[in-house]
């Protein structure tokens, strides 16, 4: 899980400097597997609020966006991008199109964003007041991306969020509205927020107002819906996000430029940074600066094992992956392997020998 605001350029096909955009993003990449694993929102120079949704693939790196516009909801703009961990950090590129042109797209997380202790994801409630219990109106969760631009002493608040199992829009379950406001950090931490639902027949004319504070773990307070004549009082606390994702980007040592992985060349001798280089510069002889052999590097197929018990799963890997590497260990300067093959016969020669105490299911061997 990571929630944090990118900054970054489009550029469109035609190359013209003239038509490139600056970009902020707030988005909150999550582990969930249900639609939207993404959330989040984009800030124009202008202040106009868009509302980004899509999903994100850990395992291919790949991250898809839709963002409607905010002032033309039947003009969508479409993003494909890695996220990749650089060695200065995340980087996020890809390509974009929309009705009027297609592009590239290329954004990093926003230095500034790391001193802001309240922009994030935050998740919680809104409960209706008391009063209104006769009416049935029910709690609403909240599930809110926040991003924050400081100017002066004052904070524009932006983002996104989204219901999952709404029933006010016909063959629409998930429902999602942009938010915009402001907080004052000298005025203890106050905050005024309006919910907008995105445009559609059943939401027109419905906004939220949420008036609170930022807390050390949260944001908290009362809000009221003028148009539908409730209100209530609202809680939710900010996640905390990871500082990055599983992801690098690999270049070259040599020409420096990106490599896939599976196509690199790398040193086992150089320990702990490994030598790396594209298959250019190998088959060209251009990695002749390094003394050490270079070998191929070796990827795998995701590949899974099923299993009714953690011990059959274990015990099933141990014998499908027998000939990948399972472990290792520096020694002596060198990367030194145990493969699936040799844990297994450890394992179960373990396995072997605790049998012959006939042990139950209600014992244990120390």
């Amino acid at each position: 899980f990571k929630s944090t605001t990118w900054t970054g350029t489009s550029i469109p096909s035609t190359n013209n400097p003239s038509s490139r955009t600056n970009l902020r993003w707030i988005l909150s990449i999550t582990p969930r597997i249900e639609f939207p694993s993404v959330f989040g929102a984009s800030i124009s120079t202008e202040g106009h609020i868009s509302i980004l949704v899509g999903s994100y693939d850990a395992a291919t790196q790949l991250l898809t966006l839709r963002e409607n516009l905010y002032d033309q909801p039947d003009d969508i703009v479409m993003y494909e991008a890695t996220i990749e961990d650089g060695y200065q950090g995340l980087v996020m590129s890809g390509g974009y199109s929309s009705l009027v042109e297609v592009g590239r797209v290329y954004l990093v997380p926003d230095p500034d964003a790391v001193d802001n202790l309240f922009e994030g994801m935050y998740l919680g409630e809104a409960v209706p007041d008391v009063s209104l219990e006769p009416f049935c109106i029910p709690t609403n969760p909240i599930n809110w991306c926040l991003g924050i631009i400081m100017e002066g002493n004052t904070g524009i608040i932006f983002g996104s969020g989204y219901f999952d199992d709404a029933a006010d829009v016909a063959e629409q379950p998930v429902l999602l509205f942009s938010l915009i406001g402001t907080y004052d950090p000298q005025l203890e931490f106050s905050v005024n927020i309006t919910k907008y639902y995105e445009l559609c027949e059943e939401t027109k004319g419905f906004e939220v107002e949420y008036i609170g504070k930022f807390t050390d773990d949260g944001l908290s307070g009362t809000w009221k819906n003028p148009t539908g004549g409730s209100f209530g009082m609202f809680r939710c606390k900010r996640l905390t996000s990871l500082n990055g994702l599983s992801t690098r980007v690999r270049l070259c040592a040599s020409c420096i430029e990106p490599v896939e992985n599976g196509k690199i060349y790398c040193c086992h001798e150089c320990i702990p940074d490994p030598y790396e280089c594209c298959p250019n510069c190998y088959e060209n002889n251009e990695h002749h600066d390094h003394d050490h052999r270079l070998f191929p590097e070796m990827v795998y197929t995701n590949e899974s094992v099923d299993g009714y018990t953690c011990s059959q799963i274990a015990l099933n890997s141990l014998v499908h992956f027998h000939e990948r590497p399972f472990i290792g260990s520096i020694i002596d300067g060198r990367n030194i392997w145990l493969s699936y093959k040799d844990v297994s016969e450890s394992v179960f020669y373990l396995i072997q020998q605790l049998n012959k105490f006939n042990l139950d299911e209600n014992s244990y061997a120390i």
